[in-house]
């Protein structure tokens, strides 16, 4: 135990991961327990992938409880542990014993116990309860967003319990600390191949042809392939090369929120390489000096922390295909347009009908956009400005009318754009 599987040959596929799982549950039968993460990113079927344990478990007579890392009431103690307890509370009022009673007092009292050694023995106690004659799968979805005081009585029970008796399973985003310091098998989940993701696309109807294009935009993230793919093959959605792809809104939005973190140059600069399908240095480095926003190497550095392009001070790549279509749906069609052109023509930029119309704000809206444009948020924006948050909201949409521009960064770019008029 103890491995995170790196190796060539260690799976990183749903499927193989799913095998490898299967089987240790199967050892644990007559073995010992067992205690696994499972790592990836957003639509690499981590979900799925868990779903399938749960009802293999089951088939094969496991008593499997199963919970997600988002729940309600966080911030009472041992919320997870609350959250079973509470799903299985008829449990606790057969027995009267002191791990009973200590759990009921968690339940009812909102009260942590003295220790957490405590609180681990009861728990066990408890879980011997739940499935006396069977084996026990506790299986978590989003375990990073679980709260450390659950996830360390989830790491001792299965590591302590008797050989066999119960097994943890969770599934993260993001690496979980205990994890990476106890012995708890690792996988990451990773993007398909190429060949994977190609059965993929076609999997949900998909021409040869037009497979081939969806990975070639989208590249394996099973996600974005059967949503976007399923669009397509519907004709909801017409797969022009000029045009970005509707991704799925937790995709989306996980861009958008990389981006926000962003300074607004850098998010122009991601805005014309997504535009341009532009990966070349030289190339990007002479539009961004020619646009004064100076040379790219610490734009692409800020891009690369947010995890959004990976750059290594000679070339640049996107983090994950798909997250290019992200960046272009953050611009308007006429901005799209206008990112090539300037691209194209090697020229400085020209005013735009949206930077002249920054004459047409109020004064109060001028206020607004100039806080916006230095990154403030809607919070911070009405403290600034001594406003409502509900006003600071009213006059951003007033500008975005007046700008054509559907979010912040692209009225950031207007701005600086008319400011350098």
């Amino acid at each position: 135990m103890g491995v995170l599987y790196r190796a060539a040959d260690a799976p990183r596929q749903r499927d193989g991961v799913a095998r490898r799982l299967r089987d240790m549950l199967d050892a644990a039968n007559a073995e010992t327990a067992t205690l696994a993460a499972v790592y990836g990113d957003i639509g690499h079927g981590k979900t799925t992938l868990l779903d399938d344990i749960t009802g293999y478990a089951a088939r094969t007579g496991h008593r499997v409880v199963s919970m997600h890392g988002d729940i309600p009431d966080k911030d009472i103690p041992y919320a997870g542990v609350h959250w079973l307890l509470s799903r299985n509370v008829d449990l606790l009022d057969r027995y009267d014993n002191p791990a009973a009673r200590l759990l009921r007092q968690v339940l009812v009292d909102f009260t942590p116990p003295d220790s957490v050694l405590s609180m681990c023995s009861s728990v066990m106690a408890w879980f011997e309860c739940l499935a006396p004659d069977t084996p026990l799968l506790v299986a978590v979805d989003d375990a990073d967003q679980l709260d450390e005081q659950s996830l360390r009585v989830l790491a001792f029970v299965s590591s302590r319990q008797q050989s066999g008796r119960s097994s943890v399973i969770l599934t993260a985003t993001n690496p979980i600390p205990l994890f990476e310091r106890i012995e708890a098998q690792r996988f990451r989940l990773d993007d398909l191949d190429s060949a994977a993701a190609l059965d993929v696309a076609e999997s949900v109807g998909a021409s040869t042809d037009t497979a081939h294009r969806l990975v070639d935009r989208l590249g394996g993230n099973p996600l974005a392939l059967i949503r976007v793919g399923e669009r397509v093959v519907s004709g909801d959605v017409v797969l022009r090369e000029s045009e970005p792809l509707p991704l799925p809104s937790r995709l989306q939005n996980d861009v958008e929120e990389r981006a926000e973190t962003l300074p607004p140059a850098a998010r122009q600069l991601l805005e014309v390489a997504a535009a341009t399908r532009e990966t070349d240095l030289t190339a990007l480095d002479s539009w961004s000096v020619s646009r004064n926003r100076g040379p790219i190497g610490g734009l692409l550095d800020a891009a690369e922390d947010a995890g959004i392009v990976d750059f290594d001070g000679r070339t640049m790549s996107w983090r994950r295909r798909w997250m290019a279509e992200a960046i272009l749906r953050r611009c308007t069609d006429c901005r799209i347009r206008r990112l090539r052109q300037e691209f194209g023509s090697g020229e400085p930029a020209q005013p735009t009908r949206a930077a002249a119309h920054l004459d047409a704000l109020t004064p109060g809206e001028r206020r607004v956009t100039e806080v916006v444009v230095d990154g403030a948020s809607t919070r911070k924006a009405a403290h600034v400005l001594g406003l409502s948050e509900k006003t600071v909201e009213s006059h951003l949409q007033s500008i975005y009318r007046k700008l054509d521009v559907r979010s912040r960064s692209q009225l950031v770019a207007v701005a600086l754009r008319g400011s350098h008029r």
